[in-house]
């Protein structure tokens, strides 16, 4: 594109929530240099009417010479924002920098409301001085009541005072005390939402998790999408499965026939506070079916179990555990 030009993309987004855009070209300069912007979409039930203070802050890291300066957004001092006790106030968390950073949020207990885009199912309570490890490229929507004292949002490299922070002031408290922020406390955990999409997406690796399945053959190459085709074999079975969908941590479904049998398996997979809730749902229909129902449903319903199982074990197992002075909420998977 020249400079001067312009492109425009039209697309239906699939969900609301925080996102954002940086170019592909060039991107580890570019991106540093501040090629990028938020990209938030909004429920279509979103009301006019909603007084819920909302910002945005990039927690980003520019490069000064040979050095690396923390910031939200462009700034790497302290900047104040006044807003009334009592009002509600969302947060869109965006690390746009190369590496992991710490966010800490201090003066109030928060909820994590959501998590890359994803909304998070009755999120539980994070106390005062919460750390949130927000990975390269990650989004955090953090929510939170205002107080009638001072709320500070800071950025850490590490277990240190902060240089870029957002102080929250309650409208009449402009001499309202600053909380202290150190970088260092209870370390937020938000359950290993990506350690299990990536399991469960890799299936050419099931069979080093699921003692049931032999084999994997991807005659379509690259990431699950529509239409990709597998051939795998379980409990005798050789199964040719396509796949029907795909909804990037949220939504994975396939379908095909095995012996008589078509087969529908759909999973859904939507972070907690706890954890993540893994949720599956499979139809047989078929001659064979119909002949041996009470078998066959059996037979289902134990094999949905073990897999489910064996994916709780094998993403645990992949996900790091915590250090001693950061503890995190229960992990994995579950069935409702």
């Amino acid at each position: 594109m020249l400079p001067g030009g312009q492109f425009v993309y039209r697309f239906v987004p699939d969900r609301a929530g925080t996102f954002w855009y940086h170019t592909h070209r060039d991107s580890q300069d570019a991106v540093s240099r501040g090629l990028f912007g938020a990209f938030i979409v909004d429920p279509p039930t979103a009301s006019a009417d909603d007084r819920t203070y909302e910002a945005t802050l990039f927690a980003h890291q520019w490069p000064i010479g040979k050095a690396l300066v923390d910031a939200f957004d462009t700034t790497d001092t302290p900047t104040q924002q006044n807003v009334e006790p009592g009002r509600a106030v969302r947060l869109r968390l965006v690390n746009s920098s190369q590496d992991p950073q710490r966010i800490q949020v201090t003066g109030t207990t928060f909820h994590v409301a959501a998590i890359d885009g994803n909304a998070v199912h009755e999120p539980g309570p994070v106390p005062s001085g919460g750390v949130l490890l927000l990975a390269a490229g990650g989004r955090y929507d953090v929510t939170f009541d205002m107080p009638g004292t001072a709320v500070a949002v800071s950025m850490h490299t590490s277990e240190k005072a902060a240089g870029a922070a957002r102080l929250f002031i309650p409208d009449g408290h402009d001499d309202a005390t600053i909380p202290h922020t150190t970088g260092a406390g209870p370390m937020f955990d938000p359950a290993p939402l990506h350690t299990i999409w990536k399991i469960q997406t890799d299936v050419e690796n099931w069979p080093s998790w699921q003692p049931d399945v032999v084999g994997v053959v991807k005659d379509t190459p690259g990431q699950l999408r529509p239409g990709s085709v597998f051939r795998w074999s379980t409990e005798g079975l050789s199964i040719t499965s396509t796949v029907k969908q795909v909804e990037y941590c949220k939504r994975l479904a396939w379908g095909g026939p095995a012996q008589g049998i078509t087969a529908i398996h759909v999973w859904t997979f939507t972070p907690t506070s706890g954890g993540v809730l893994v949720h599956t749902e499979e139809s047989w229909t078929g001659d064979p079916v119909v002949a041996n129902q009470a078998t066959l449903q059996a037979a289902l319903d134990n094999s949905l179990h073990n897999w489910v199982n064996n994916l709780k074990h094998e993403a645990e197992a992949a996900h790091m555990p915590p250090t001693r002075d950061s503890p995190s909420p229960q992990q994995g998977a579950g069935l409702p």
